[in-house]
């Protein structure tokens, strides 16, 4: 320790009298606030302006305020011995513009190098100062200011010597530039620039609160004003699965087939919103006898970075598109039509499926699309298959979650089993009462997985977290066939949609009976009098979160795309639009500017803001593709 006062009391000042309240949040869960890893640091805390230290009469006034705020929010392990929060000096980032390709960097790649002081870090500083010495401060520094080392203070307070933390806080991560650019880069720059618009239409720059909420009151008004603006009507039958590519610009979707006389191509479709053309891709295909039959197309992914197209298909193959819609490599070595396929959400290079033989498929692939690795996971038991899947979020990203079901639908079996991806071996069954899991859904914010599962007679939903793969939520249901189960991005709500047409909403906080229940009206599928139609009908087929909190959106057998409000006693908020026969699949952009539908009769239509009720046809292409090596 150096002997020369390195901190210097300053007793002459105080904190200023306006204080800023940085609420980004409606609602935070301390066990799931994280270190951040993006250029902008978003915290729920408040931010202390001035040079920190209090005279007594601003002790007593702002006291409760100062000393109520919770340490998690700002430190996210406060009680982990490893934790580091480095703090560069303003030159040492400045010099980090010109390093190119310095190896000592290099070293450090997805390490997080920098993280700014935020007000509170700052505030717990200048009180160190105002009472402590050098040498106590240095003993007690990782006590108040965990992660944080004596060097970091003197370089920030070199940094600023008035104790003052930065507006707008950062953190600098070590990301190695990738060979080829994705999607996601222009994305990055179309958000700039939407920002720079959105403030130019409000006046001028205004705080980031503010402009979280201006965006999200803009984004539930341009929900209610979308109308038809294209649509596509030579799909071979009913539209199974819709994805949008990351950017927004195109999606694709997989169709039923026939095996009749009406088989016909249009199982696989990719469409350019720009260009105004689907292209067919006629590449899953059976030829016997130089008959050729079209299978079913029962999944259809974007890679992460939007660079690939992934299709799963009844023929037992995957395939693998460019963007463009050119075949670069088929995947034959699966033993049955694929019933699941997931891509992974951050590694555009993974892929996931289950074949109907009761094998988990995992696919490595290179820059070109070709496989550099395939493994099977294993099978479960020869008369289960994997019938829902999921990957983990980006905490959890090498984490597989599968649902399995009973070869025979009238046995109601199954179970749920948790994968390693990075080890690629099998880590868990989880506790399911050995029941039929029909979906699953991972959060994208914590440590939760959500399941349904289903009896003959009713289902249930539960909240598993991977801390210790516990049941911390388990709802009961009377539905007896569920589609989809969701748990809200605040975390309060928690929604299962299931072939009776309604949706079961709980509150998170009081899950032993539904919330709501949102019903659809009558289906528009005609079935047999003496049959019961929940054991026919899709009944509620498509459930999104929209761009607030409360803000719900289904679609069913009924044709019906509905728009519901969870926070009102009477949730119903209107019909976003109505087709001409029963919605099977939905997806929306990224940017929830487009929503497209996918119906029973094979119809897709592509809702917009441009649109004026009567929309027009894509232009269509029909491409059969040689595989490029």
């Amino acid at each position: 320790m150096e002997n020369r006062v390195y901190f210097r009391h300053n007793n002459g000042t105080s904190i200023s009298e306006e204080i800023c309240f940085y609420d980004f949040f409606d609602e935070y869960y301390y066990d799931n606030i994280l270190i951040p890893i993006q250029q902008r640091i978003i915290t729920n805390e408040k931010d202390y302006t001035g040079n920190g230290s209090l005279d007594e009469e601003t002790i007593s006034e702002y006291e409760k305020e100062v000393y109520d705020i919770h340490l998690e929010l700002v430190i996210p392990c406060k009680n982990d011995p490893d934790l580091c929060r480095p703090y560069l000096s303003k030159k040492a980032r400045q010099f980090l513009r010109h390093t190119g390709q310095w190896e000592e960097l290099m070293k450090l790649e997805n390490h997080i190098i920098h993280v700014d002081f935020t007000g509170y870090e700052a505030f717990v500083l200048s009180r160190l100062l105002f009472f402590l010495n050098d040498e106590q401060i240095a003993e007690r520094i990782n006590s108040f200011l965990p992660g944080r080392t004596f060097d970091d203070c003197k370089r920030f307070l070199n940094d600023n010597p008035n104790c003052k933390a930065q507006k707008c806080p950062i953190a600098i991560k070590v990301l190695m530039k990738g060979p080829e650019k994705s999607v996601q880069d222009d994305r990055v720059l179309r958000s700039n620039w939407i920002t720079l618009f959105l403030q130019r239409q409000c006046g001028g720059w205004f705080h980031p609160r503010y402009s979280k909420s201006i965006s999200n009151h803009i984004d539930s008004k341009i929900i209610q004003l979308l109308k038809p603006y294209k649509f596509f009507n030579r799909t071979s039958g009913d539209v199974v699965d819709l994805t949008f590519d990351p950017l927004g610009r195109k999606f694709a979707f997989g169709c039923s087939t026939t095996q009749d006389d009406y088989n016909r191509e249009g199982n696989l479709v990719i469409c350019d919103i720009d260009s105004d053309v689907a292209t067919v891709l006629t590449d899953h295909k059976i030829i016997v006898n130089e008959n050729v039959f079209y299978p079913t197309v029962s999944n259809v992914k974007f890679s992460a970075d939007g660079l690939f197209l992934f299709s799963g298909a009844f023929d037992s193959t995957i395939k693998v598109w460019s963007r463009s819609g050119h075949l670069l490599n088929s995947f034959r070595d699966l033993n049955g039509k694929i019933d699941v396929m997931v891509s992974h959400p951050l590694n555009p290079k993974i892929l996931s499926a289950s074949s109907h033989d009761g094998n988990i498929h995992l696919y490595r692939l290179n820059e070109n699309g070709l496989c550099a690795s395939h493994v099977k996971l294993g099978t479960i038991n020869h008369n289960l298959y994997g019938s829902a899947m999921a990957f983990g979020n980006h905490l959890l990203n090498h984490l597989l979650l599968v649902g399995y079901e009973n070869i025979d639908e009238s046995k109601y079996l199954g179970t749920a089993v948790v994968f390693d991806i990075m080890t690629e071996t099998f880590l868990k069954e989880l506790k399911t009462e050995n029941t039929s899991h029909t979906s699953i859904f991972a959060h994208n914010f914590s440590d939760y997985f959500v399941t349904g599962s289903n009896t003959c007679k009713d289902g249930k939903v539960r909240v598993y977290t991977a801390k210790d793969w516990s049941i911390i939520i388990e709802c009961y249901s009377s539905q007896k066939d569920i589609n989809q189960v969701t748990l809200s991005p605040c975390l309060r709500y928690l929604t299962s949609s299931a072939t009776d047409r309604s949706t079961y909403v709980w509150d998170t906080r009081k899950f032993d009976i539904p919330l709501h229940i949102l019903h659809h009206d009558q289906t528009k599928m005609f079935y047999p009098d003496d049959e019961n139609i929940e054991d026919l009908d899709s009944g509620t087929t498509v459930s999104f979160w929209g761009s607030y909190a409360h803000e719900f959106i289904t679609g069913g057998s009924d044709g019906y795309l509905k728009l519901w409000d969870l926070g009102n006693n009477q949730p119903f908020v209107q019909n976003l639009v109505e087709v001409n026969s029963a919605i099977t699949s939905a997806c929306i952009s990224p940017d929830h500017d487009l929503f497209i539908i996918g119906e029973s009769i094979g119809h897709v239509t592509v809702l917009s803001t441009k649109g004026t009720g009567l929309p027009s046809c894509f232009n269509i292409n029909i491409q059969s593709s040689k595989t490029i090596t």
